[in-house]
């Protein structure tokens, strides 16, 4: 197995929150750009919450990296019918930057938190160089 040394890539993973039918799990797909500790990205995650949204919901990243600890803040696209709250992420990755958990938490709920972890799947590569090309031909 490589090693990393940033978040770059592609990554699966799975929160959890509290329900009235006990705790919820929720699928994500985030794609992360980590340029020297700057964390920008987005997240697709199947809908849980967002009465009449589509089926996945977007977001969108950005934060930091300072080794292996990381902070960022994820915010729904508008036109889901999602909240509009940020909500904030903070959690560590392994020594080979292959799998990071953590907790993620509302700023001002103190009831609205639950943890997070995730898992590389892909360096990406090859999506951010499909990204570079289309934005050469904008």
């Amino acid at each position: 197995m490589s090693s990393h040394s940033d978040l770059n890539g592609i990554w699966s993973g799975v929160y959890h929150y509290p329900s009235f039918a006990g705790e919820m799990s929720v699928a994500f797909t985030a794609w992360l750009d980590d340029l020297s500790g700057c964390l920008s990205g987005s997240i697709l995650e199947t809908n849980t919450f967002a009465e009449g949204g589509p089926a996945e919901l977007s977001a969108e990243v950005s934060g930091q990296r300072s080794g292996v600890e990381i902070q960022f803040e994820k915010r729904y696209l508008d036109g889901q019918n999602a909240h509009d709250q940020v909500i904030f992420y903070a959690g560590s990755a392994d020594p080979d930057f292959t799998y990071v958990s953590g907790e993620w938490r509302f700023p001002n709920l103190a009831y609205a938190q639950g943890t997070f972890a995730m898992s590389r799947s892909s360096d990406g590569h090859e999506a951010r160089a499909e990204r570079a090309r289309s934005k050469e031909v904008v």
